[in-house]
């Protein structure tokens, strides 16, 4: 039980870092992440804040995942909700109230890519994080695993394939509604490279910490 509490916690940890570096690619102007670009764009349009869209749109595939599995849906992911409603309200924390990046504006384009691979970077490690708990995984990647199941369909395939049609949706909903172009721009493509191979580091530095972490907790336990 201890375990999966401290499991827990470490998965809230992870989800709070991929805020802070979706609210940093954010703040750079450069673009964000495919996904969480399109969310900024559908919320400019509904005058929505972003980290609301997430929410909304994670709880989409979390409702996806229901309807594909049906009974095969393990009550243990309802946890997606309440990791999707926690990653939208500190998106929305660090984008419009925390004070070291609500007001942050590069001063020039180097910091802007500073900035953004900055972001990617808090991201992946927060990614790799949620990872390394295993209890879930976020809800895009888990209703993309379970399609990648019933179709027989590589993950990294069709992964790509949902930032691709975001990328497509939120570009034609600039032009159609004659939005800034921020939200995606050459950072979200850097992004899509960055955040892959980012991991190749990150997921195993995470895992050294927490088994590092864990040891110490669960012995104090036995103890």
């Amino acid at each position: 039980m201890r375990k999966r509490v401290i499991d827990f916690c470490w998965l809230c940890i992870g989800v709070t870092l991929i805020s802070f570096g979706i609210a940093l690619m954010n703040k750079s102007g450069l673009g964000q992440t495919a996904y969480s670009g399109l969310a900024n764009v559908v919320g400019q349009i509904f005058t929505i804040k972003n980290g609301t869209v997430l929410i909304y749109f994670n709880i989409a595939f979390v409702c996806g995942q229901i309807i594909l599995l049906r009974k095969g849906f393990k009550a243990l992911q309802l946890l997606q909700v309440v990791v999707s409603y926690l990653s939208g309200i500190l998106v929305n924390f660090f984008i419009y109230d925390f004070a070291l990046t609500s007001g942050l504006i590069p001063a020039n384009y180097a910091m802007q890519w500073f900035f953004s691979i900055l972001g990617n970077l808090f991201i992946s490690f927060g990614i790799a994080i949620v990872m390394v708990t295993a209890l879930i995984k976020m809800p895009v990647e888990a209703f993309v695993q379970v399609l990648s199941d019933m179709i027989k369909q590589p993950f990294s395939r069709l992964r790509t394939l949902v930032d691709v049609l975001c990328i497509a949706v939120g570009i034609s909903l600039i032009v159609l509604y004659r939005l800034s172009f921020s939200s995606l721009r050459e950072g979200t493509w850097v992004s899509m490279v960055l955040l892959g191979s980012s991991m190749g580091l990150t997921f195993p530095l995470a895992k050294k910490m927490i088994q590092r972490f864990n040891s110490v907790l669960l012995k104090k336990e036995q103890v």
